[in-house]
């Protein structure tokens, strides 16, 4: 039984490369330089980073599509007397985009701020959330099912805020959406 990896906020490069490896990832520089700079934002955010954690991170990373929208910040406010509203700014291939939305929860209206920010808005027909790792620290994992048409994709997000986790999976979906990377034809049969 292998011993869980531990990386804390002041792990630094080398180390995180270590472990990487001994998890079996061979990376290449820009690969390392992308993953670190994401284990360094979940780093300053929770404690310990363990070797599921990175394992959720690597794979993450690797199912991307090429990034069309790209979350840049994030507010939501709710409450159980407060309609959730949330605000999000969006980087689109022109321009900055800040959209506001209320929903029935949070996520939802993170949700529809992000389909006003991009201009799309396809139907939601999966949403299921995993904690990777243990304890009330840990990562949250959200994946989505989208379909627009006759097109399904599937996004995946994972971040320490589950509300965040479900922006970054619904925004992975759409760039797939956008891209036709991992997009597959579902053909109606009566």
């Amino acid at each position: 039984e292998a011993a869980v990896m531990v990386l804390g906020k002041h792990s630094g490069r080398h180390a995180f490369k270590k472990a990487l490896a001994e998890l079996g990832y061979e990376v290449d520089d820009e690969e390392l330089k992308r993953l670190f700079a994401r284990f360094k934002e979940i780093a300053d955010r929770k404690k310990q980073v363990t070797s599921e954690d990175l394992v959720a991170l690597v794979e993450d990373e690797r199912t991307r599509a090429p990034e069309m929208f790209k979350l840049v910040d994030m507010q939501v406010h709710s409450g159980l007397a407060l309609t959730p509203v949330a605000t999000v700014r969006v980087k689109t291939p022109d321009d900055e985009v800040t959209e506001a939305a209320t929903g029935d929860g949070p996520v939802d209206a993170v949700y529809k701020a992000i389909s006003r920010a991009v201009g799309l808005s396809p139907t939601l027909e999966r949403y299921r959330i995993e904690a990777t790792t243990g304890g009330t620290e840990a990562l949250g994992e959200v994946m989505v099912r989208l379909r627009q048409g006759t097109v399904v994709v599937t996004g995946r997000g994972i971040a320490p805020d589950i509300v965040e986790s479900s922006a970054r999976a619904y925004l992975d979906a759409l760039n797939k959406l956008v891209s036709g990377v991992g997009a597959r034809e579902v053909i109606e049969t009566p």
